[in-house]
This record gives C-alpha cells, structure tokens and sequence, in this order.
C-alpha cells in the first residue's frame, strides 16, 4: 500500500516536481518564484519547449523582454509548428514597440492556426507599418 507521503517525497526535487512549484507559482502571479523554478527545470531538462515558453512567460511578465525573447525563440526552434508561442512571441513584440516584426509573429501564428482568434484580433488592433 502507498501512501501519499511517500509518493510526494519520490517526486520531491525531480523535474516533474519544481514545474509544480513554477505552475503555483504562475498561478499566483509571483514571476519571479515562477521564473525561477522554471529556470532551474531547464537547467535540469532543457529539453523541455514548453517550459521554455512558460519562463518566457514569467520574465516577460517581470519585465526582462530580452530574456523572455530568447526562452520564445528557444522554443520555437524546439517546436517551430506550435502556434501558440508565435502568439506569445507577438504580444512581447507588440510590447517591445517592434510593430513590424509583432505582425510577423501573429502571421505566423495565424499559418499555423488559422482558428487562433487572438492572433487574428491583434493583427487588426496593430497600426500599419511600412
């Protein structure tokens, strides 16, 4: 017979165990406990994408554009068909002020998913840019 205990302490510090950590976290909207959990999963696993969008997700929300431009591209090279971070590329462009390149992003998401309707709402929301 196993106990819940027990099983909590098998999973205590493997990877499967600091994204909880980073997922409360997020859920909390403490960015920089999330980010750093996420951080330290992929320190340990960087081979996983889609924590690499949600660290994305964290430094953006913390302000690190940069940072979280990399963690986007990261996974994008990883998963180039995953719609949802060209998204999320889009929305830290749109930020950054790169109009132009937002577009491309929130094109690219629309490629891949021609039903991302928050894609195509923030194509027509973006002044034209020559």
């Amino acid at each position: 017979m196993r106990f819940p205990l027990f099983r909590k302490l098998r999973l205590f510090g493997t990877v499967r165990w600091v994204i909880a950590r980073g997922d409360e976290a997020r859920d909390r909207r403490d960015w920089s406990a999330a980010s750093l959990h996420y951080a330290r999963a992929l320190r340990r696993n960087p081979s996983l994408a889609h924590i690499w969008v949600q660290l994305g997700h964290a430094r953006k929300e913390i302000g690190d554009l940069r940072y979280s431009e990399a963690c986007y591209l990261t996974a994008i090279e990883m998963q180039p068909r995953w719609a949802d971070t060209f998204l999320q590329l889009g929305h830290l462009l749109k930020i950054a002020g790169r109009t132009k390149e937002a577009k491309e992003a929130y094109g690219q998401a629309l490629e891949l998913d021609p039903d991302c309707r928050d894609a195509a709402a923030e194509l027509a929301r973006l002044p034209k840019v020559a």
